[in-house]
């Protein structure tokens, strides 16, 4: 019987009404070899699963530590085979001492409410997009015009890692580990080479304070705003004709079923975060939250293989979903930055203040 927080048994109980009703995949199959296996026959739905993986229980271990993890993506994706593995190194360096229980597809809870529950101690760790200064990075290709790499580089200065460290802290979590850099694409019902092509489209929007609505808002583009779970009727039902997203998110939320194009923009970049509830680490003894450190730096060159692997497979789903791929060329960009950027800088520095800007607006990049 997993050791689950009394505030999720109901959350939990009422998630399993709504979801008997729904296809599921098997957590040893790989959601993109089914989704490659199956795209004609239209039989695979992996949307609104849930799942809890826990090691078998260490036959010396009297009163194991239980460690929840949350994240928002189906099973079987990048990101929950490397909380897999985290919770493999976790269990096998504490000899079982230490279970680490994973909940995918936001089924402890809403995506947005992961920071807030982490520092309630609601739930213990948590991969997602971490802080406030991460959503600013995400722009540094729109308002710096910097490539992936550069991000990259902004991300490796030591004063924007101190920042992430102490902004992560002041929320009650500690970022434990960072994962591989994608760029956003946008994918559409139209094709999209000018300025004129994007204003055809009604964008969604993540969240109104995202930096989102202004930059489409001055490119002339309509708006919507809708949360992952919502995006795939929104599609459908035509309130809004355009997403943009990393590439696995369209594949494992099968929103490409409702789009003709994927456009290569480079105007955002994202990347996941693990954070641990600082409560939870400092209950640890020193011996355990070196057991997480140490499974937390191991998760690099796993990350990244599983990660690039992911990409390699969405790009031949969409493929072989009859969608066309578009590298939007240097002019659109261009146009994109001169108009959006701007706007999209002026939001950012409302929503998330002049400090924070100015740092990753400043951090070199070479």
């Amino acid at each position: 019987m997993m050791n689950l927080p009394k505030k999720f048994l109901l959350l939990l109980a009422g998630a399993a009404v709504v979801l008997a009703g729904c296809g599921s995949v098997g957590r040893t199959e790989n959601i993109f070899t089914v989704l490659e296996q199956t795209e004609s026959s239209g039989e695979v739905d992996p949307g609104g699963k849930t799942g809890a993986a826990g090691g078998a229980s260490s036959a010396g271990a009297a009163s194991p530590v239980y460690l929840h993890l949350v994240h928002s993506s189906s099973e079987n994706s990048a990101i929950d085979r490397t909380a897999d593995r985290f919770r493999d190194l976790v269990e096998e360096y504490s000899q079982g001492n230490i279970k680490v229980e994973v909940f995918a597809n936001d089924s402890m809870g809403y995506i947005y409410d992961y920071p807030e529950a982490l520092r309630e101690g609601t739930v213990d760790a948590w991969i997602g997009s971490g802080t406030k200064i991460a959503q600013a990075v995400s722009w540094l290709p729109t308002i710096r015009g910097l490539s992936l790499e550069q991000v990259k580089a902004v991300l490796a200065d030591s004063r924007v890692q101190e920042a992430y460290s102490a902004e992560a802290e002041n929320g009650g979590y500690r970022i434990m580990a960072a994962f591989p850099l994608q760029y956003r694409v946008l994918t559409a019902n139209i094709p999209v080479s000018t300025v004129e092509d994007l204003r055809k489209l009604k964008m969604r929007c993540y969240a109104e304070q995202s930096g989102e609505t202004a930059y489409w808002g001055a490119l002339g583009v309509p708006t919507a705003v809708y949360d992952v779970h919502q995006l795939y009727s929104a599609l459908q039902q035509h309130l809004v004709t355009a997403q943009a997203n990393t590439l696995p998110v369209i594949v494992s939320t099968q929103i490409y079923n409702q789009q003709r194009y994927v456009i290569e923009t480079k105007h955002m970049v994202y990347q996941d975060m693990l954070c641990v509830s600082s409560n939870f680490y400092r209950s640890l003894t020193p011996e355990q939250q070196g057991i997480l450190d140490r499974a937390a730096r191991e998760l690099g060159d796993f990350s990244e293989e599983v990660y690039s692997a992911e990409i390699v497979r969405s790009q031949r789903i969409l493929e072989n979903a009859g969608l066309r791929t578009i590298s939007a060329d240097e002019q659109l960009i261009s146009d994109m930055r001169r108009i959006g950027g701007p706007a999209a800088e002026r939001e950012l520095r409302k929503i998330y203040g002049d400090e924070k800007i100015d740092l990753v607006m400043n951090a070199p990049v070479s």
